[in-house]
C-alpha cells in the first residue's frame, strides 16, 4: 500500500496548474493505482480531461523488488555415540531459522527442498563440524535467499576404566592377573587394558591401569577417560635358604661357607637379597674329626618368610699313619755265606 500511494503522489506531482489552483479542480481525472503483489513492475495510470486545461498524461510504474529472506542452519550438539551424524529428516537435525519475511508470509512462501551438508553431514568422531542449508527457491522470486552455515559439536563420552582389587604372593614383578572394567564405550567400539600394582614389593598396595588402548577409529579421542584404582596386596613368599656342605681336615682353616638360596622370585639373587644370611659352625681347625652343623641365619628381606636348612663340616679322619708307628723300611736282602772245605 504505501508503494502504490507514493507511486500515485508520482504521478500527480507533475500536474503544473495555475493561478494557485490545485488538483481539486481536475474533477474528470481519476488515476487507477497500480496492483501488485509478487515481485515485477506493475503500471499506474491516469486519464480523464478537463475544460480549462489541455492534459497529457504519462503513466508510472510500480516496480516490486525481491526482500532479503536470511536462512540460517542451526547448531547442534551430541555427545559421541558411534553413528554418523545426518541432517536431513533426523531426529539429531537442529533444522534452520529463517529471518526476512513479509506480511506475515512463512515458508509456505518458498519452494524447492532443503537440504543439508557441510563437513557435520555424515560425520562421526568428536569435534567441531559446519553444517551448511541450501535448496531452498523463493516463489515468484519474491526473495534473495542468503545462506548463514551453522556449527555441530560432537562432545566426547566418557569412559571409566577401573582396576581391580588383587592380592597374591610376591613374584617379582608388578602385573597383576585380575582383570580391569571398563564402562562407558559405545557399541561398535572395545578397549584392551591392563592393570598393574604400584611397586613391585610385598605389602599393601595400590593398583592402577599400567595400559589401555579405545578402538574407535579415531586413537581414543572420542573419550574423555577416567582412570580409577583399586587397593591390594601382595603377600611374601615363601624362600629356604640351605647351607651348603663342606670339609675339612683338622688343622686346615675353616673354608668359605656358603648357602643356597631356595625360592628366589623373578630377577632376584642372592646378593641382592636384601641382608643375606649369616653362616656359623662350631667346626675350627683344633675340632676333632667329626660333622659339625652350618647353621644359616639372621636373612631379612620384606619379600620374603625365610626358613633354614643346615648344612654339615665333615673332617674326616686323618690320611696319614699315627706317629707311634714307624714308617716300614725296605729289607735288605741277605746273601749265604760261602763254606769254606778242609
Amino acid at each position: 500500500d504505501v508503494q502504490r500511494h507514493a507511486a500515485k503522489r508520482q504521478q500527480l506531482d507533475r500536474i503544473r496548474l495555475v493561478n494557485g489552483e490545485t488538483i481539486s479542480v481536475l474533477t474528470g481525472v481519476s488515476a487507477t493505482d497500480a496492483s501488485g503483489t509478487n515481485v515485477g513492475s506493475y503500471a499506474n495510470t491516469v486519464s480523464g480531461s478537463d475544460v480549462n486545461y489541455n492534459l497529457t498524461f504519462v503513466n508510472g510504474n510500480l516496480n516490486i523488488t525481491p526482500a532479503a529472506l536470511t536462512v540460517t542452519a542451526n547448531n547442534d550438539s551430541r555427545t559421541y555415540n558411534g553413528t554418523n551424524y545426518i541432517g536431513v529428516n533426523n531426529t539429531g537435525a537442529a533444522g534452520v531459522s529463517y529471518s526476512g519475511f513479509v506480511n506475515s508470509e512463512t515458508t509456505s512462501s518458498l519452494g524447492g527442498a532443503l537440504t543439508y551438508g557441510g563437513s557435520a553431514q555424515g560425520s562421526r568422531n568428536a569435534g567441531t563440524y559446519q553444517i551448511s542449508a541450501s535448496g531452498l527457491t523463493a516463489n515468484n522470486g519474491n526473495y534473495t535467499i542468503t545462506y548463514v552455515d551453522g556449527q555441530l559439536v560432537t562432545n566426547k563420552a566418557n569412559a571409566k576404566l577401573s582396576a581391580s582389587s588383587d592380592s597374591r604372593p610376591y613374584n617379582g614383578f608388578a602385573g597383576s592377573n585380575a582383570a580391569p572394567s571398563a564402562i562407558g564405550i559405545v557399541a561398535g567400539d572395545s578397549v584392551t587394558l591392563s592393570q598393574a600394582f604400584d611397586s613391585a614389593n610385598a605389602g599393601n598396595r595400590t593398583l592402577n591401569i599400567s595400559s589401555y588402548a579405545i578402538n574407535d577409529g579415531n586413537g581414543g579421542n572420542n573419550y574423555n577417560v577416567n582412570l580409577q584404582s583399586a587397593n591390594g596386596s601382595i603377600t611374601p613368599a615363601n624362600l629356604t635358604i640351605q647351607a651348603n656342605n663342606a670339609s675339612m681336615f683338622q688343622g686346615q682353616t675353616v673354608p668359605l661357607l656358603t648357602a643356597s638360596y631356595l625360592g628366589l622370585q623373578g630377577n632376584d639373587t642372592a646378593s641382592n637379597f636384601g641382608t643375606p644370611a649369616i653362616l656359623n659352625t662350631a667346626g675350627s681347625s683344633t675340632s676333632p674329626q667329626g660333622s659339625y652343623a652350618i647353621a644359616p641365619s639372621g636373612a631379612n628381606s620384606p619379600n620374603y618368610i625365610v626358613s633354614y636348612v643346615n648344612g654339615q663340616l665333615t673332617i674326616p679322619q686323618p690320611r696319614f699313619r699315627p706317629e707311634s708307628r714307624s714308617p716300614l723300611r725296605p729289607r735288605r736282602r741277605l746273601l749265604p755265606r760261602p763254606h769254606l772245605h778242609p
